[in-house]
């Protein structure tokens, strides 16, 4: 790993989660708040690695973590949670060196191209 990122922004996040992704938000903050998380049960020293876990689950915080393999260019990624818009930027962002890599050692994936390109066309790059 040569980064990692906290988005929490508010702005910047109800940018980047999509429709689905905000409902399912919602339905988590209400399960939340119907079945509050017991503390008590939290290792001391733990607790703000559980309050991340809580903010993921409720669309307050992005974690992002890039990774290269030859310390020059993103070759691959781990979010949490998940947010769609992202992932589709970065894929874009990162996949045309990771299939130059793989096209030189003859190995390129069809499907994972093709993603590339359906999402390089989405975001109109």
């Amino acid at each position: 790993m040569f980064a990692a990122i906290n988005i929490t922004n508010p702005e910047t996040l109800t940018s980047l989660f999509t429709p689905k992704e905000k409902r399912e938000h919602q339905e988590e903050i209400e399960d939340n708040k119907k079945y509050p998380f017991d503390w008590s049960n939290v290792t001391p020293g733990e607790e703000e690695f559980v309050q991340w876990g809580i903010d993921w689950q409720e669309g307050r915080r992005i974690t992002l973590a890039l990774e290269s393999k030859d310390n020059k260019y993103v070759s691959s990624w781990y979010m949490r949670p998940d947010c769609r818009r992202l992932n589709r930027y970065l894929n874009a962002l990162t996949y045309g060196v990771i299939h130059e890599q793989n096209k030189s050692k003859k190995t390129v994936e069809v499907e994972d191209f093709q993603y590339y390109l359906d999402n390089l066309n989405k975001l109109i790059f």
